[in-house]
């Protein structure tokens, strides 16, 4: 059994940074509207253009800037899981990630 993990382990080590912008991108969906909310509820007294100004810098940069952060994290942190741990864990994240989606009403 640890030979089989640690087999399918190395297999993902090339992809763990595709890995991390999965998990990355797919956190941002489920949780993006929290996101949008609380920036909403920040600049709802002020008028359209700002408002206007805050979304558009939110979505065009700060998503992005966001995504690329912790893609990069993610994809250091996951290089350190030792390889027998490696996949398991990733199992695991995704099936985490697909319950909270469930829960959200996101699947």
């Amino acid at each position: 059994m640890t030979e089989i993990l640690t087999s399918a382990s190395q297999f993902l080590h090339p992809y763990l940074y595709k890995i991390a912008m999965a998990i990355t991108a797919a956190l941002l969906v489920l949780f993006g509207d929290h996101i949008n909310g609380f920036i909403r509820d920040m600049v709802k007294d002020y008028n359209f253009f700002v408002r206007l100004t805050v979304f558009l810098l939110v979505v065009a940069f700060g998503y992005g800037a966001l995504t690329l952060l912790l893609t990069h994290l993610l994809s250091k942190l996951l290089a350190e899981i030792p390889n027998l741990y490696l996949f398991p864990s990733l199992l695991l994240t995704f099936v985490i990630i697909g319950l909270i989606a469930e829960e959200k009403k996101h699947i």
